[in-house]
């Protein structure tokens, strides 16, 4: 019961410091507003008479999310850091599942939101198994910004941190991108996200890591 109550505490101080985040709330909204409009500024003002296809909406969909949840993980790490959340961490007892459950949580309702600002063109392009390949890629995205922020969560080491937290992404999303094979994809990803999480668990558990908590 208490392994329940700690990740449901977890949620729900997730979803607080995310109402009260009004950067996050601001670039999240823009970019879904920008993903709405974009195919009729597009044909209206550029004068484009082509229509964009599913695919390519899906792409711009992709690449922006990246950076948006890149951003949102590190902000969200750093400040847990920085600012009392090692002493919250402390009495909550919480382990390294239920801390990352919350923002794991709250990062697939944000990705939710952002795509319903194209769901049509999401809903044409979308089968099982490119479902399949943007659970595992965006569970790889979130693993991925979650490891470099625990282990660059001092304010000193953002930069190096956020480049890496977008970079790596990017890079193996072009790299699959070229693959055609879907069960080669689901292969690479599953590795990824396997390796990521036995290296979250060793970080969070760490004597460094909790010898810097604040």
């Amino acid at each position: 019961m208490r392994k329940i109550s700690s990740y449901l505490i977890s949620a729900k101080k997730e979803f607080l410091e995310l109402i009260y985040n009004k950067s996050v709330l601001f670039l999240w909204s823009f970019a879904f507003v920008a993903l709405f409009i974009f195919p009729f500024v597009n044909k209206k003002i550029i004068n484009n008479a082509s229509e964009i296809s599913s695919q390519a909406m899906i792409f711009y969909t992709q690449i922006i999310s990246i950076f948006l949840l890149g951003q949102f993980v590190f902000d969200g790490c750093k400040k847990d850091f920085s600012k009392g959340g090692g002493i919250f961490l402390l009495n909550l007892k919480a382990t390294c599942k239920s801390y990352l459950f919350g923002k794991r949580i709250v990062s697939v309702i944000l990705l939710i939101f952002l795509y319903s600002s194209s769901f049509s063109y999401f809903s044409e392009f979308m089968t099982l198994k490119s479902i399949v390949f943007l659970i595992l890629f965006y569970a790889f995205v979130i693993n991925n910004a979650l490891m470099f922020s625990l282990l660059f969560y001092t304010s000193n080491t953002s930069f190096f941190a956020f480049i890496l937290i977008n970079f790596i992404p990017l890079f193996i999303f072009f790299i699959l991108g070229v693959i055609k094979v879907y069960f080669i994809r689901y292969i690479i990803l599953i590795i990824l996200n396997i390796i990521l999480q036995k290296n979250l668990f060793k970080i969070y558990w760490s004597k460094w890591f909790r010898k810097n908590l604040k």
